[in-house]
């Protein structure tokens, strides 16, 4: 991760308020600190100063900190704060009490010498060490010092604070200027100006470090380039069948190299279609748009076709090699459209059998088409209707389990999550059936809102993209995988376990509010219409596209 790239925000208002409320009274360890003075008493240099405790005890760096003691003083450019080796940045003093960061996690836990050079020693009169605190972890010594450089007073307590790992929110892409209007242009990460619409992603199966963007209503396809740190647009809206591109995929695997090396009958014994013809580079790694129309004979699913023998490619996991990736791996390519009809708002193609299951708003209906008409060159391709809701005007896309489980779909109008369990002797799913909340015509007390709990309980708005991600945990069991989707208009990253179990990953900090802050994923984080969503095992970090934001934002552990 380009850490360089990430921006961190604090907001001066949340600053000061979480500074007073945290001195008149504890914010876990129930004390009871007086502030003496509008803004503390400055500080004596003649009296020595002491610390008597600070809050949190353990956490991650970035993460707000405050400690308690004596003759701090209100002038913060005279006060230095270090957890083990390594200085916090302290933003503000009220006499008894010092508001600051918690610092990178140090190599050492030595504490600089604030008074001088590293030849000098700090005498040991200087120091008044505060007592030890029993409730105090094992790990980094704390040290306060405090007055003009060569005479600062020096108080350090030991073992005084534990680092953890934690999540936390930053901004990796996207610039906006103070009116937050749009400007899209290619450019290096430092100057690709913002993104509109960011409202699905796609990884490259080829390479993990290649992010697709959809950008809804202009019908634009973006590389976000991680390698070379570079943003490109590889599909002009003008381009497109349609200007609105409601959802990007990719067929997951080289399909026929997956029917023939056996790893289907591996996993699905009783897998009985139609074997692909023995030729034929069927289903590589091809990208999928789907695109919201008002006729039925418009496009509703296309197929970009990837490049082969490009000077910047790829082998795939079947040691074939010559796919293009990167900014030509589909310029200029072979395009088919692949389905027509009114508002498709997603399709997937199934990792094992290669069929091609996407929806249509308008009909409330899921549609299959085999993965052998998608690449027959026929022009009479029909879909084959999988199940239907019952009704018109459901707004919903659709992703498949890695190993092909089952169908997780986002309810985005209905404030809810279903799911269609794979049926592996004939490559269809059943009817869908509720996952995560529940609508309101269900007559279980659904519709949209906000709760964590578990399934049907639980509450979400505006579900907009699911992803999974692996978990050794799991290991052993058939479902290795975690679910986290965009909840939009909660404004915030939902985790889903195997067992359903609901809880809020990321925003809806700071009382719940929407807007934008980097910080914290739980604590100060905040989203505006978070949509799009990807995962790098590889960095280990989540990537959001950030809708009113029009930035790419990435939640990332430290």
């Amino acid at each position: 991760m380009l850490m360089n790239k990430i921006k961190t925000r604090f907001g001066i208002r949340t600053m000061l308020v979480g500074l007073l409320a945290c001195s008149m009274m504890s914010c876990d360890n129930n004390l009871d600190i007086e502030i003496i003075g509008v803004k503390g008493d400055p500080h004596d240099p003649s009296k020595a100063i002491k610390v008597t405790d600070w809050s949190p005890k353990e956490g991650g760096s970035g993460q707000q900190m405050v400690i308690y003691g004596e003759n701090f003083g209100n002038d913060p450019s005279i006060i230095k704060v270090a957890v083990g080796g390594n200085e916090a940045v302290v933003i503000s003093a009220v006499g008894n009490a010092i508001y600051c960061t918690v610092p990178s996690k140090p190599a050492t836990n030595v504490a600089p010498d604030f008074n001088g050079t590293e030849d000098e020693v700090i005498p040991e009169a200087d120091a008044d060490v505060a007592p030890a605190q029993e409730e105090a972890p094992a790990g980094f010594g704390l040290t306060v010092a405090v007055g003009a450089q060569g005479t600062m007073k020096v108080a350090s307590v030991e073992n005084a604070f534990s680092y953890k790992k934690v999540w936390r929110v930053g901004t990796l892409l996207g610039k906006v200027n103070d009116k937050n209007e749009l400007e899209v242009k290619d450019g290096p990460f430092d100057d690709c100006g913002n993104f509109y619409k960011p409202q699905m992603f796609a990884v490259d199966p080829l390479n993990p470090n290649h992010l697709y963007v959809s950008g809804d209503n202009n019908g634009d396809v973006r590389l976000i380039d991680f390698e070379n740190e570079y943003v490109y647009t590889i599909i002009k809206g003008n381009t497109t069948p349609g200007q609105r591109i409601r959802s990007v995929s990719f067929c997951p695997t080289n399909i026929l190299k997956r029917r023939q090396d056996g790893s289907i009958k591996e996993l699905y014994p009783d897998f009985a279609l139609e074997p692909y013809p023995a030729d034929g580079d069927v289903g590589a790694y091809d990208l999928i748009l789907t695109h919201d129309h008002f006729t039925t004979t418009s496009p509703a699913v296309t197929l970009y076709r990837r490049n082969r023998g490009g000077s910047y490619s790829a082998t795939d996991e079947f040691g074939e090699t010559g796919y293009t990736i990167g900014e030509q791996a589909f310029k200029n390519s072979d395009r088919i459209t692949v389905a027509t009809g009114i508002s498709c708002n997603g399709a997937y193609v199934h990792p094992y059998s290669g069929s091609l299951f996407f929806n249509s708003y308008s009909t409330a209906e899921m549609f299959k088409m085999d993965a052998l008409r998608i690449f027959d060159g026929k022009e009479d391709r029909k879909a084959v209707s999988q199940f239907k809701f019952g009704e018109t005007g459901w707004e919903f896309n659709n992703v498949c389990h890695p190993d092909g489980l089952y169908m997780v779909m986002c309810m985005i109008n209905r404030g809810w999550l279903g799911k269609s369990v794979y049926n592996r002797a004939n490559d269809t799913f059943a009817a869908g059936m509720g996952f995560v909340g529940s609508d309101s015509v269900m007559g279980l007390g659904g519709g949209a809102g906000y709760l964590d709990d578990i399934g049907l309980s639980a509450k979400c708005n505006g579900p907009r993209q699911a992803i999974f991600v692996y978990n050794e945990a799991y290991e052993g069991n058939e479902d290795k995988y975690d679910m986290y989707f965009t909840d939009a208009n909660n404004h915030c990253i939902r985790k889903v376990t195997p067992q359903g179990i609901v809880t809020t990953f990321a925003g809806r900090g700071n009382n719940g509010t929407w807007g934008y802050a980097d910080g914290l994923a739980r604590e100060e984080a905040q989203f505006n219409q978070p949509m799009a969503l990807a995962y790098n095992a590889e960095r280990n970090e989540f990537y959001v596209g950030d809708v009113e934001n029009k930035r790419i934002r990435v939640i990332y552990e430290e």
